[in-house]
């Protein structure tokens, strides 16, 4: 039989959906053919959202600080994948610094400045399809970065801040996510105000377009305030939309001595910004005071809402039920069926108090950072099992784990 093998394309495509990027770099080079499948839009996108069927539990990427942690703000990055031996054992991958971090580390030790002055104070907001998103705290700058191309996009400046006396800058909220209806990446950047004149805080919110490479304005006066800590950025992304925790505000009365009084009351909710609609919607807490957010079970999986109970370290975690709630972002339909309690499990070893950094796609673990010393411990949040988990060519003790998010590496553009 003569003439030479060709695969039929379709074939050839989902043989290529299983590869990673490093080999479809490479594969480019093989002939114009493939070379035009690969770069095709229609391929990095199936490419970006195909999900491994036997992979039940996930790839994450870690953003991690060394000591000494408190003025050591240069971000390093790397990925943890499972290695055929399972939850027990992980395959590290060293991704670094950021490129524009890394020439601005070069020229903070040009000009000598000293651990507190160097500019590293960058949040990893979130992650989809491969894009990193990280949040420049000062000079307030946000960058998207694809560790696996190697590319990155410094967003342009985001719009004027209003002008108002009474109002005092609190802090910015970012976001980051895909538009699914118009293949659109975008990130949505929540500026909070304090105002002395009526004891209210109020948030405007701006949106910028990957697909238009600017921003708009599409909400003004946002009635709750995004959370925001020190260590993380505490949302999640999934199915295009992005859930965040907020506070919602509202003015309520006290009678002391015969007297009327005002003040502000507030009670923690969880936001979910659509991405298509640039609305948010406001869903009731599953408890008091939960402290992070998670999702299991792929691209379409659920949000799963993790709170830690003081002093007893009981970790309670709660699975967002599919629902179509009738509520906006001021108010919220109170429906006792919208969260189902999946775990509770106690901290059975010095860890991180704030519970696990990330669940695992099945749900089945848990990564808990290490305490005092860094590093990774996986906990099994069916049996309470704690497992010390073997990172292949590398330790991760002394090594502080600020954020991570599930990742996978892909070929999109930024």
């Amino acid at each position: 039989m003569g003439g030479d093998f060709v695969l039929p394309e379709d074939l050839l495509i989902e043989i290529l959906l299983w590869l990673p990027v490093v080999s479809l770099l490479r594969f480019k080079t093989v002939c114009k053919s493939w070379r035009a499948t690969i770069e095709s839009s229609d391929f990095i996108h199936r490419h970006a959202t195909f999900e491994n069927s036997s992979d039940n539990l996930g790839n994450f990427i870690f953003q991690s600080r060394h000591g000494p942690f408190f003025f050591n703000f240069k971000p390093h990055f790397f990925s943890l994948s499972p290695s055929s031996r399972g939850e027990r054992q992980w395959v590290y991958k060293h991704i670094g610094v950021p490129p524009h971090l890394a020439q601005a580390e070069v020229e903070a030790e040009a000009e000598e400045m000293s651990p507190e002055e160097l500019p590293f104070k960058v949040k990893m907001v979130g992650s989809c399809h491969g894009i990193i998103c990280l949040h420049e705290v000062q000079p307030r700058s946000i960058v998207l970065w694809n560790p696996a191309t190697k590319k990155f996009r410094r967003l342009p400046k985001s719009l004027p801040l209003p002008n108002d006396p009474k109002l005092q800058f609190s802090f910015d909220y970012v976001g980051f996510g895909f538009d699914i209806e118009t293949n659109d990446y975008k990130v949505f950047q929540c500026t909070s105000f304090k105002s002395d004149s009526d004891h209210l805080k109020k948030t405007s919110v701006q949106v910028y377009s990957s697909q238009s490479n600017s921003w708009r304005w599409c909400i003004y006066d946002l009635p709750t305030f995004p959370k925001n800590t020190f260590r993380t950025n505490v949302g999640r992304y999934l199915n295009g939309s992005y859930y965040l925790f907020g506070n919602n505000f509202y003015p309520k009365q006290i009678i002391i001595d015969s007297e009327l009084f005002n003040y502000t009351d507030s009670e923690q909710v969880i936001l979910s910004f659509d991405f298509n609609k640039e609305s948010f919607r406001m869903i009731p807490a599953p408890a008091p005071m939960p402290n992070r957010l998670h999702v299991i079970g792929g691209n379409h999986g659920k949000i799963v809402c993790v709170r830690l109970d003081y002093p007893s370290y009981i970790h309670e975690m709660y699975e967002l039920n599919d629902f179509k709630y009738r509520s906006s972002a001021t108010t919220a339909e109170n429906n006792e069926n919208l969260w189902s309690k999946i775990y509770t499990t106690t901290r059975v070893r010095d860890s991180d108090s704030n519970g696990p950094m990330e669940i695992t796609k099945n749900a089945v673990f848990g990564f808990v950072g290490g305490f005092p010393n860094g590093g990774l411990i996986l906990l099994n949040l069916r049996t309470e099992e704690i497992i010390d988990i073997e990172i292949i060519d590398t330790s991760l003790e002394g090594v502080a784990l600020f954020e991570t998010e599930v990742y996978k590496e892909t070929l999109v553009s930024v």
